[in-house]
């Protein structure tokens, strides 16, 4: 008899989208069912995850950065199948001051490439990147790899996205458990009260690699914990 999967999980990159950021995590979570995804352009990547949630019984978000932002937006289209949500090292722009300038300069950028994809003078490079091994450079060269894949319209409006996000009004009830790092973007304590007064029924799991990027430095303490905190 063939070996039933427990559940499905859907991993869901942070901005720059490529699958191999949860490079392994199949390895980690080899009692459930991993899918992977690629975000490039928002919409249509936000509509095919959607699809696969509806030929699902029930899924579970593992979401990264960015991710955690389409994952909000799931769980408002699919309440009932939605069944945990697992964010690591979320990022919300609006606790960020600098966001406000940010949005300036990332709109003239978005102005810019969206003319030229206007003429057929696309941005776009055709390299694989390895996420998984790219994760050892510092967060400032992070864009350099982003860039030389992606269509260079579709980061910008990835980066929009983010920065007009705001937390929904609205408490997020599904059980929700949240990795944090002592390096992240959110280790104010202002900012993580804020955060958890929206997920109501979360947790809270603090990993300190001396990076940001715990999604791969941490890999195997995260597995750990994610698997306890699934199992109950």
């Amino acid at each position: 008899m063939e070996y039933q999967k427990e559940e499905t999980i859907i991993c869901i990159p942070g901005l720059g989208g490529h699958k191999t950021s949860f490079k392994g995590y199949d390895q980690l979570l080899s009692n459930y069912k991993v899918i992977f995804t690629e975000i490039t352009d928002p919409k249509p990547s936000f509509e095919k995850i959607a699809q696969i949630c509806e030929k699902e019984k029930s899924v579970i978000l593992l979401t990264n950065c960015y991710g955690a932002q389409l994952g909000i937006s799931l769980i408002k289209k699919f309440p009932e199948k939605i069944k945990k949500f697992v964010i690591i090292e979320p990022f919300f722009a609006e606790f960020h001051l600098w966001r406000h300038p940010a949005r300036v300069v990332n709109f003239i950028l978005f102005a810019f490439f969206s003319i030229l994809d206007y003429f057929y003078l696309r941005r776009r490079f055709f390299y694989n990147p390895d996420y998984d091994h790219l994760a050892k450079y510092p967060i400032f060269i992070q864009p350099i790899f982003d860039l030389s894949w992606h269509n260079w319209t579709f980061y910008f409006k990835k980066s929009n996205d983010i920065l007009y996000f705001r937390l929904p009004k609205n408490p997020v009830t599904v059980p929700t458990l949240i990795f944090y790092s002592s390096k992240g973007f959110t280790r104010d304590k202002k900012t993580r009260e804020a955060i958890r007064s929206v997920f109501v029924n979360s947790q809270e799991a603090e990993v300190n690699p001396q990076t940001h990027l715990i999604i791969k430095h941490a890999k195997e303490t995260i597995g750990q914990i994610l698997r306890d905190w699934l199992s109950k």
